[in-house]
């Protein structure tokens, strides 16, 4: 899977570090969206504001998202 790799403040560490945010495939998205007549958009929205809101920092592990905080094991 593809990732986005963003500079931000990570509350664990206390710092700016780099954290990794998986991206979204906007192609196969709008082929999708082709193929079923736009009922896939509501999916792709969907989606993208998922992938848009989970990060993990690259420092300590931690995983932001939707439905909170936890670490990496």
């Amino acid at each position: 899977m593809a990732t986005n790799q963003v500079m931000t403040y990570c509350k664990t560490c206390g710092k700016q570090t780099m954290h990794l945010q998986p991206a979204t495939s906007h192609v196969l998205h709008f082929f999708m969206s082709l193929i079923t007549m736009g009922f896939w958009i509501i999916a792709w929205f969907l989606i993208g504001q998922s992938n848009a809101s989970q990060r993990s920092c690259s420092q300590c592990g931690t995983m932001r998202g939707l439905f909170g905080s936890s670490r990496a094991p």
